[in-house]
C-alpha cells in the first residue's frame, strides 16, 4: 500500500517546466485524446456555453480539444513554462499558473471541472477534489481520467514493487489508484450519481523509455484489441469518473 502524504510541488513544477522547455507535452496519440473527449461528452453532457476549467492541463493537450464544443475554457498548471507554451499555442482559452488544490478562484464559478491525468500526480488527491467542489457551481459536475493500477501492463510498468518499473518520466508524487479508491474519495468530497469505469483503446504517440518506445506499437496493438473486451470494463488502461455536485 502507498503512503499518503503532501504533494512536494517543487518537484512537480519543475518536472514539468523541464519537459514543456523541450516541447508541447502530448503523451497520447489523437486517436486517444478523442476517445477521451468523446466519453467526456457523453458522459457530462456538456452545454453551448457553459464555463469549464481544465485543472492540470499541463500545455493544454486535452483542453485545445475542447474547444470545438463551443464552450467558455479555462486551464491552470502550477507549471509556468507549460501555461507559457499553452498560452502561445492555443488561443481563446484562458490559462492560469495555480496549484489546484488552492486555486484561489471564486466558490461557485464553474459548470464543470476537468482532472486531465493529474490526480495520480498527488499522493492523496482528497483536498484537490475537495477544492474543485468548492469552485463548482450546483448542479456542476466533475470529470477526470487517469491511468488504472488494476490495469496489467499498467501495473508492471509503473508499480515500484513490479520487477519492471522504472522511475524515467515519473515524479515522485505519482501514485496509480483502483476505481474502487477513486469512486470513495470522490463520493466523499460530496460528489453524486458518481460513475467511474475502466477504458482502453488509447494509445500512447511515446515514453521516456527509449528502449520502451521500440516496442510501443506493440502496446498500442493489445490497447486497440483489448478494448472490445468485456474485461476492459475492469482491467482497462485508464480510469474515467464523473460526478454532480447536488443543486
Amino acid at each position: 500500500m502507498f503512503s499518503l502524504g503532501r504533494q512536494n510541488k517543487k518537484v512537480e513544477k519543475e518536472f514539468f517546466d523541464h519537459y514543456s522547455e523541450q516541447k508541447r507535452y502530448e503523451v497520447l496519440e489523437e486517436k486517444g485524446y478523442q476517445k477521451l473527449l468523446s466519453e467526456f461528452e457523453n458522459l457530462v453532457c456538456p452545454k453551448k456555453g457553459e464555463r469549464v476549467i481544465d485543472l492540470g492541463c499541463g500545455t493544454g493537450a486535452f483542453t485545445q480539444r475542447l474547444k470545438k464544443l463551443d464552450l467558455v475554457i479555462m486551464g491552470m498548471d502550477i507549471s509556468t513554462k507549460s501555461i507559457i507554451k499553452a498560452k502561445k499555442d492555443i488561443l481563446d482559452v484562458k490559462f492560469l499558473v495555480g496549484d489546484i488544490e488552492k486555486t484561489g478562484l471564486k466558490d461557485n464559478s464553474f459548470d464543470i471541472i476537468i482532472y486531465s491525468g493529474v490526480l495520480h500526480h498527488f499522493p492523496d488527491f482528497s483536498g484537490v477534489l475537495d477544492e474543485g467542489f468548492r469552485i463548482l457551481k450546483s448542479g456542476g459536475r466533475m470529470f477526470s481520467y487517469d491511468t488504472n493500477l488494476n490495469n496489467p501492463i499498467m501495473a508492471l510498468y509503473r508499480h515500484p514493487k513490479s520487477p519492471f518499473y522504472s522511475s524515467r518520466g515519473l515524479t515522485s508524487n505519482e501514485r496509480l489508484f483502483t476505481k474502487r479508491k477513486l469512486e470513495i474519495k470522490v463520493k466523499k468530497a460530496g460528489f453524486k450519481k458518481i460513475k467511474a469505469m475502466a477504458i482502453s483503446g488509447i494509445p500512447y504517440k511515446s515514453v521516456e523509455l527509449k528502449a520502451v518506445n521500440k516496442f510501443l506499437f506493440l502496446y498500442n496493438l493489445w490497447e486497440t484489441l483489448f478494448e472490445h473486451l468485456s474485461i476492459s470494463k475492469k482491467l482497462g488502461s485508464f480510469l474515467l469518473c464523473c460526478g454532480e455536485k447536488a443543486k
